[in-house]
């Protein structure tokens, strides 16, 4: 698609030389929806849940605890979960990180139980 400036030469070509009526405007191209989903920040977490099932898993196939969180936003997501035994979140830690700063933490922390070993 090309598209024309009002006054452009090229517009004394079209039909009986007549200019566009509409003159280009790319600020015209971005919806009322765009602009604020623009200005919103990422999500920052304000509470954690974890749940627990047992200190350290009874078995292989024991369920592990799960971090549950709600953001600034009041969504809820299910995170991550992780071993209890290798490493150990403290609910605070959490708080007022972001989705990617939070699961950027847990890798940190396996990477450390990993290099510990």
């Amino acid at each position: 698609m090309l598209l024309r400036l009002r006054g452009d030469p090229a517009d004394e070509d079209t039909e009986a030389g007549a200019a566009s009526s509409t003159p280009f405007s790319p600020v015209a191209e971005l919806s009322a929806a765009t602009i604020p989903s623009m200005q919103r920040s990422t999500p920052r977490i304000v509470q954690v849940q974890m749940s627990m099932p047992r200190p350290k898993p009874a078995g292989l196939f024991d369920s592990m605890p799960v971090v549950h969180v709600t953001f600034d936003d009041g969504t809820q997501k299910d995170l991550f979960s992780f071993y209890p035994d290798e490493i150990r979140f403290d609910e605070g830690e959490l708080v007022g990180l972001t989705e990617t700063e939070a699961h950027e933490l847990r890798r940190q922390k396996d990477m450390a139980f990993l290099r510990s070993s």
